[in-house]
């Protein structure tokens, strides 16, 4: 589950990598948290670590489909360019997909390679279109399987259909746009309760040891914690834009 939300977060590293820089950072995240406080500063780390993570996954979910979304339109547009130049589509496809992001060229990889072991192109397009979450490419592989039956007349169609996504994209960009001060907010409301808790404990040493010493301060620090975190996942499911 976890390579997977990593895989649909479309980060430049691979999911076993952040997996392993992950647990490192983790283990001495916590080492530090019981030698600097003790087992109260531990609990909170955990808690706090699992929180954050969460809170991250969820904020860059979905940014391998917008990825794929992105490129598709330059795909289809350099694919009935091909077309038209007397290419077939199982050429022009490979020829299109050789500098799109690496989703997208992986899987119009697999629909040339299986169109040149014999699978109908038509068949292969749909597989790949079936495992590959986003209207865009729903879209995108409706085209292409009619280029499919058609051949050269429908480039045509890959041009419009590509116009329709540049469209869509445009506008999703410019809801992001709008939305960015609601998101900066997000960040803000969630950071500054660690920033406050930072600036009174160097201002008051005994805020430290309520908060670590005693057991009302330790309840009131795992509290806040969780309900930081919480609130901060809140308010980015509020302000997300899909």
């Amino acid at each position: 589950m976890l390579s997977a939300r990593l895989d649909d977060a479309g980060l430049p590293w691979s999911a076993e990598r952040v997996c392993q820089w992950g647990i490192a950072g983790t283990v001495f995240a916590l080492g530090l948290s019981l030698l600097v406080g003790g087992w109260p500063v531990l609990l909170v780390a955990v808690i706090a670590i699992a929180i954050g993570v969460w809170v991250v996954l969820d904020a860059v979910r979905g940014r391998a489909v917008r990825k794929v979304d992105l490129a598709l339109p330059d795909v289809l547009e350099a694919t009935a360019r091909s077309m038209r130049s007397g290419a077939s589509l199982r050429v022009a496809l490979q020829e299109a997909s050789e500098h799109a992001p690496d989703r997208l060229r992986g899987g119009l990889a697999g629909v040339v390679a299986a169109a040149e072991r014999g699978v109908p192109l038509v068949d292969a397009i749909d597989a790949w279109s079936a495992g590959v979450p986003g209207e865009g490419v729903r879209l995108a592989a409706a085209a292409l399987a009619l280029s499919a039956e058609v051949g050269g007349a429908a480039a045509r169609s890959l041009d419009g259909v590509a116009a329709t996504l540049r469209d869509r994209n445009g506008l999703r960009r410019e809801v992001r746009a709008l939305s960015s001060q609601a998101r900066a907010s997000c960040l803000v409301i969630g950071v500054a309760p660690v920033g406050f808790a930072m600036v009174a404990a160097a201002m008051d040493p005994q805020t430290i040891d309520f908060l670590l010493r005693t057991p009302a301060g330790i309840a009131c620090l795992l509290t806040g914690v969780v309900l930081d975190g919480l609130g901060a996942l809140w308010m980015h499911r509020l302000a997300a834009v899909t």
